[in-house]
């Protein structure tokens, strides 16, 4: 299994920090936002430890899956497969998680608009905030 936009992750080799989300609809929405963002194509699934590990190495990861009760169960699963498999990434707990439960990102968007987008920009920002914090640190 692959990881949807896998093909743009890293490829300027700075591995900035990286959102994964639980399908495509909502990576191209946060895409659209001008946020980094990959897709993982369902909540089940757990993506090929190779690609893990080439497209998520040395990032911090913000797992966004859809906050109903598969995708709360799958972000544990996602969040240890990227812990094992990619080299010193950083699954950042609590990415979105003012998303109410039974909401997803597009429904989000659609729902708040402007203010939903500001704190998508928001989220990135702490991302960027521990990445950098862990670059220092190393």
């Amino acid at each position: 299994e692959h990881l949807f936009g896998e093909q743009v992750c890293n490829s300027n080799g700075q591995h900035a920090p990286m959102f994964v989300t639980e399908g495509e609809t909502d990576c191209i929405t946060l895409v659209s936002m001008g946020l980094p963002a990959v897709a993982v194509t369902g909540a089940r699934v757990i993506p090929d430890h190779r690609i893990l590990h080439y497209s998520l190495s040395h990032c911090n990861v913000g797992v966004v899956y859809d906050r109903d009760k598969a995708g709360i169960e799958a972000t544990a699963q996602i969040e240890e497969a990227i812990l094992q498999h990619a080299t010193s990434a950083t699954p950042l707990r609590g990415t979105f998680a003012k998303i109410p439960h039974g909401m997803d990102i597009n429904e989000c968007w659609a729902k708040w608009g402007p203010s939903f987008i500001e704190y998508a920009w928001k989220e990135l920002a702490a991302l960027e905030k521990t990445h950098k914090t862990h670059t220092t640190e190393q």
